[in-house]
């Protein structure tokens, strides 16, 4: 729990002292992991000065970045999720806690509401968060998730559902 404490308050310091803009809908979501809105070329530098070494990119619509200096992992969901399982949820989840051993996580999709706000959704309930805990958190107002997106909320409860299933087994 300090150490928790300790790394999220190394976070903010580095917020505060990045160079350049940050992403739109930046949040935090833990000491290692971080969540936002496609980067442009001009947020890649305060990117790399907060310290973000991987970026997992979840939507298809740009690919520019591959080639802007941050690693990526391309894992891209579709924007209905139409090629969405759960084996593509697991995988993705695994990424990103396979690529928090190298420091500082970015995760983002197009807007960082919906494919992003379901997959750190998951990623809470398989840190712990209660499916009820992190389905409130996907729907807060500020992270921009949309009602109109119903696929999200459907593929939510059946993943979640089955990853707190097989944390109990």
């Amino acid at each position: 729990m300090k150490m928790t404490l300790f790394l999220a308050t190394l976070l903010s310091f580095q917020l505060v002292f990045a160079a350049g803009t940050q992403p739109k809908n930046f949040h935090a979501v833990d000491a290692v992991v971080v969540r936002g809105a496609e980067p442009t070329k001009s947020n890649i530098s305060w990117l790399q000065d907060l310290g973000v070494q991987t970026i997992v990119k979840l939507d298809d619509e740009n690919r520019e970045e591959l080639s802007w200096g941050i690693p990526v992992e391309y894992l891209p969901i579709n924007r209905f999720g139409l090629n969405l399982s759960y084996e593509m949820v697991t995988n993705i989840l695994d990424r990103i806690e396979s690529a928090k051993s190298k420091g500082l996580v970015y995760v983002h999709c197009q807007k960082g509401a919906d494919r992003t706000g379901l997959i750190i959704a998951l990623y809470r309930i398989k840190n712990g968060w209660s499916i009820d805990a992190a389905r409130a958190e996907m729907n807060a107002p500020q992270y921009g998730h949309s009602s109109l997106q119903v696929w999200i909320d459907l593929k939510f409860e059946e993943y979640a559902a089955r990853l707190v299933q097989e944390q109990t087994n």
